[in-house]
């Protein structure tokens, strides 16, 4: 049996060359303000003083892979998350030293959301999966890392 005809396909678009590829890739690599020198993330070309301080710090002497790891983790939370903290209103610094006089200015209304004199959105969602699932199972890692997003704070205003 004869082998089936072949295809034969014309004006077929040009497709971009690999040494394009490789010349945009060098000329990213060569601006070192552009990308992580350990993980290539792409950096802002004004890194925050923070990250270059610790960039700085790390430059020119040996470095451990913790060091490397903590550094592009470091840099990860101060690029992506910090900012997300406070787009959603959590406070930039925390003065643990007040924490605790804090806390106690709500000492009264946490007695009285306990004590089932206040209601409370937080305690009521708890007391109501406990009486769906049952103690035990309500309270098991899965179930609390499940029910966190209903727990998050949303956009508000923060009182100090």
């Amino acid at each position: 049996m004869p082998s089936p005809p072949h295809n034969i396909f014309h004006h077929l678009p040009q497709l971009q060359s690999i040494d394009d590829d490789l010349d945009l890739d060098l000329e990213l690599k060569s601006d070192t303000h552009k990308l992580c020198p350990y993980c290539d993330d792409i950096l802002p070309s004004i890194l925050p003083e923070k990250i270059q301080n610790q960039l700085h710090n790390l430059q020119n002497k040996s470095i451990t892979e913790e060091e490397r790891h903590l550094f592009c983790v470091m840099h990860h939370a101060e690029l992506h998350i910090v900012p997300l903290g406070l787009s959603k209103g959590y406070p930039e610094y925390i003065d643990f030293d007040q924490l605790s006089l804090r806390i106690t200015k709500f000492k009264k209304e946490i007695l009285d959301i306990i004590n089932g004199n206040i209601s409370s959105f937080y305690h009521n969602t708890a007391l109501s999966l406990y009486k769906e699932m049952g103690y035990n199972k309500a309270k098991t890692p899965m179930v609390l890392i499940n029910r966190c997003e209903i727990f998050q704070v949303s956009n508000c205003l923060f009182v100090f």
